[in-house]
This record gives structure tokens, sequence and C-alpha cells, in this order.
């Protein structure tokens, strides 16, 4: 989602002092992004990329959780 056309949601994170991540273009201002990712926030290609990255960083460290929580005990659970 582009940070130009969603004003209203930056706003209200910032009001509400959530830390955001966001795809900031050149044109865009990222005043208030914790955590600015420059690219093409235009691209549908460029979105499906970076969901994709999202995806895999949080079930790899979901998973690594799940594995230093269970350490060395024998478990039968399936870790996808």
């Amino acid at each position: 989602m582009s940070i130009k056309r969603s004003a209203s949601l930056t706003k209200e994170a910032i009001k509400l002092q959530l830390p955001m991540i966001a795809v900031v273009d050149s044109d865009a201002d990222p005043f208030g992004v914790l955590y600015p990712i420059p690219g093409n926030d235009d691209s549908t290609a460029s979105i499906h990329l970076y969901k994709s990255l999202f995806y895999n960083a949080i079930a790899d460290a979901t998973k690594n959780e799940i594995l230093r929580v269970l350490g060395d005990k024998q478990t039968s659970c399936l870790i996808v």
C-alpha cells in the first residue's frame, strides 16, 4: 500500500505510536516509518515479491523460535 495513498492510516499509526514497516517509493515522504524499505510501491510484481520475502522471514523466525523453545526435547511435531 502506498504511503501517499494511505495518509490517514499513516497518521493513525503515528498517533497510536505503532512502528511502521513500509515500502517507500522515491516520490513519498518516509516520515513516521520506522523501517522504510526503498522500492517501487506501484508495481504488482514488486508487492508480490515483498509479500513473499516477509512471509518467508516470519515463517523462518517462527520455526527457529519453536526449535529454541523445544530445545533438545524429542518431539513428533512437524514444522513446515
